[in-house]
């Protein structure tokens, strides 16, 4: 006898097919995570913009406000919770010193 018999045939097959399946939910598998870390990318990119928007941000000049970066929008409220009139500033004190002199708080 030479060559394969019809049931040889379909037990091969039928590996293959178990296979392919396998392979096959694990690439399902692997492109929704990889669409879920994607997303988060996204996400973080807009929260890194708005962070950049608030450190930029000069509370003297705009204590309130709201801008919108992508689909985020911001909103911010500064209010002076020292006085800095009552507070001597030493204009030698090192930069990291001067918020003792002007503090601000967003809300």
């Amino acid at each position: 006898m030479a060559g394969f018999t019809l049931l040889e045939a379909i037990v091969a097959l039928v590996i293959l097919s178990i296979g392919a399946l396998a392979l096959y939910g694990w690439l399902s598998t692997n492109m929704i995570a990889l669409e879920r870390v994607r997303a988060r990318q996204e996400q973080e990119i807009v929260a890194r913009s708005s962070l950049d928007l608030v450190r930029r941000l000069n509370p003297m000049e705009t204590p309130t406000g709201e801008r919108r970066v992508d689909d985020l929008i911001v909103k911010w409220s500064g209010r002076c919770w020292k006085d800095p009139s009552r507070v001597s500033c030493n204009p030698e004190v090192r930069a990291s010193s001067m918020w003792d002199c002007i503090c601000w708080m967003f809300a």
